[in-house]
């Protein structure tokens, strides 16, 4: 649970300085002069972060059942002998 604080709040701070925001408080003034830059680097970070989540369970499936196969075989030696 303390992990997602922290990851939401390093997400909410990096979204606030990629879009150049500017905060005044003497009449305060909240402004994002570069929202959709923002948006759009989060965007593909995202997407990154999902291509290579997907490469690295395709690999542990993959190397999964490569270990099974060879195990199988291993196995299959012993008994026949």
């Amino acid at each position: 649970m303390k992990e997602i604080v922290i990851y939401s709040l390093i997400l909410v701070i990096m979204f606030l300085f990629l879009a150049d925001t500017k905060v005044t408080f003497s009449p305060f003034t909240f402004k994002m002069f570069h929202l959709w830059k923002a948006v759009g680097w989060i965007t593909i970070a995202a997407g990154v972060f999902m291509v290579s989540k997907d490469a690295e369970i395709t690999a542990y499936k993959k190397g999964s059942m490569d270990t099974i196969q060879e195990l199988d075989k291993q196995l299959t030696k012993i008994i026949k002998r």
